[in-house]
């Protein structure tokens, strides 16, 4: 019941990822074993028990708050890049690089975590408290009784099978990648260094430093913030605190995704040749450079119009980010009261420049329809932006590698290098690349992202350029042969970012849409328009009411 009449059923979201494998998977060579998630044999009587008893220990707003906070995995992944820009200064490139491979191996974890749930095909424990005990009082968080029937958990019970748990999964993938992938990365605080420890080293800032979480708004609700073990181990706690998971999922989410953040961090490093042997730092292979004119009117007291004028005149050419001013920027995305606070060194918003500040606003445009999709698709849609950034990166440098999903899993060269190896020009062409595939990738974010000062400041054109369609064909039809000499035959007769950034954008769009996700709703031959060919519509005919859990009983 949606709160005004309407009565709707839902289906187990992304069904299709049944028959996933290798293929879809963005860094991981493999699929884990499906059998280290066995099936469970539930002691149903007992499991509501214990977690109704952990339900009634929720009596603050922090508990609840934590709850909701690993609820949204979009919490955890922008909670640690606040922390790479705000606690330890890394630099834009640096916070990409790190981001690819996280939302990576979350992807790809998120993929096998799904087969598995569609495997086991388990209900929630709110249908079996709804069934088992219509008449039952129980007391639950905040202090509160109701009736078995109108049970619920403390968050929205998401629309797959309980088990096994895909927050458990993913977070066991995260921890292992930050381990794996941090102690390369030159981690600053205060001017310190830091020695990367995933027991003791926060990789989410307290609330005291981050009180929400950027571009979600999220509450931070942690008060000495969270190691990536920790985050882990309370990513999958509060799933069953929060009414949502019976105990057997949660250590089984992280029996079968186990190795799988290894594997991303691994993959990521190849990124940077050199990186693997230790012969050189994240820092050092990428090489990053401030903006052009980066210290043009970056003082508390705001300059004059003239003095803007010659700041703006410093940066017009083909391949430099457009001056703004980044004080001014700051304040607006950080919510600072005024400019001495977005300038001093004392706080930490002085280490955002105007890298930071474009990719970082293109991101919060995306977000809020990006949130909206079910935890599968966030994990598709961020992973595919990561992906076009971090290619953008690569195309803008000597020696840094790519990965071209859907070609391969290992690191190759960019289908083109612009000779150009400036951040300002990394990030230029990123929000071209972002652009030309936002109208296959996040249709509905198109009037936000035109609303972000990326688009402001550059005006990429959104969707793929007629001239490249005519010479390469569509990406979105399935008669067009991928051709990567059209596509740097099309950017070498004009090189410019913009070009740069829609070769990059053809590249990897073409190949999402073909992989399985009926992303355009087209897979099955629908050819009747976005009204009745509807964009990741389930077409296996997925049955739940099959398989193991029809061998069980609930009393």
């Amino acid at each position: 019941m949606d709160g005004r009449g309407f009565l709707y059923a839902q289906q187990h979201v992304a069904a299709f990822l049944q028959s996933a494998d290798k293929s879809v998977l963005v860094m991981n060579d493999a699929l884990p074993d499906m059998n280290l998630a066995t099936p469970p044999v539930y002691d149903y009587p007992a499991e509501v028990t214990t977690l109704v008893n952990k339900l009634a220990q929720l009596t603050t707003q922090a508990q609840k708050d934590e709850v909701v906070f690993f609820n949204g995995k979009l919490n955890i992944a922008v909670g640690i890049i606040g922390t790479l820009l705000l606690g330890y200064g890394q630099t834009i490139e640096e916070i990409m690089f790190h981001s690819f491979g996280e939302t990576s191996s979350v992807y790809d974890s998120g993929v096998a975590v799904w087969k598995n749930k569609l495997i086991n095909s388990r209900i929630r424990p709110t249908t079996v408290i709804q069934q088992l005990y219509p008449e039952t009082p129980f007391a639950i968080n905040d202090g509160l009784t109701v009736k078995g029937r109108h049970f619920q958990a403390l968050v929205r019970v998401m629309p797959h099978s309980e088990y096994p748990s895909g927050s458990s999964c993913m977070c066991q993938a995260i921890e292992e990648y930050l381990t794996d992938l941090w102690p390369s990365l030159s981690l600053t605080s205060q001017g310190t260094p830091v020695l990367f420890d995933p027991e003791t080293t926060p990789v989410i800032l307290s609330n005291l430093a981050m009180p929400n979480v950027p571009l979600t708004g999220a509450v931070n609700p942690g008060s000495e913030g969270y190691t990536a073990q920790t985050m882990s181990l309370r990513c999958g706690e509060t799933r069953e605190e929060g009414g949502m998971h019976f105990t057997p999922a949660v250590p089984a989410g992280r029996a079968l995704c186990t190795g799988m953040g290894s594997a991303a961090a691994a993959k990521t490093k190849t990124l940077i040749p050199g990186l693997p042997e230790g012969d050189i730092t994240v820092r050092a292979g990428i090489s990053a450079t401030p903006p052009c004119e980066a210290q043009c009117c970056v003082a508390a007291t705001a300059c004059t119009a003239s003095e803007q004028s010659a700041c703006t005149a410093g940066c017009t050419g083909t391949w430099d980010l457009p001056w703004f001013d980044v004080v001014n920027a700051r304040m607006i995305a950080f919510m600072l009261p005024d400019r001495v606070t977005a300038t001093t060194t004392q706080a930490p918003f002085f280490q955002a420049d105007r890298n930071h500040i474009t990719i970082v606003g293109m991101m919060a445009a995306l977000t809020p329809q990006i949130s909206q999709a079910e935890t599968i698709f966030q994990l598709r849609y961020t992973n595919t932006v990561d992906n076009l950034v971090w290619n953008s990166i690569a195309a803008n440098s000597a020696t840094l590698k790519v990965l071209k999903f859907g070609q391969s899993h290992d690191a190759a060269d960019p289908i083109v290098r612009s000779g150009q190896t400036s951040s300002d020009a990394r990030m230029v062409t990123a929000v071209h690349a972002v652009a030309a595939a936002l109208t296959l990738l996040i249709p509905s974010a198109t009037s936000d992202f035109q609303a972000s000062l990326g688009y402001a400041i550059l005006k990429p054109t959104i969707g793929f350029q007629g001239s490249l369609i005519s010479a390469c064909g569509s990406p979105a039809i399935a008669s067009t042969t991928y051709s990567a000499t059209c596509l740097r035959d099309w950017y070498d007769s004009a090189p410019t970012p913009s070009r740069l950034g829609q070769v990059i954008a053809y590249e990897i769009m073409y190949h999402k849409v073909r992989d399985g996700w009926n992303s355009l709703g087209t897979d099955d031959s629908c050819d009747a328009g976005a009204h009745f060919c509807h964009r990741y519509a389930d077409i296996t005919k997925y049955d739940p009411e099959v398989g193991q859990c029809l061998h069980e009983t609930l009393a």
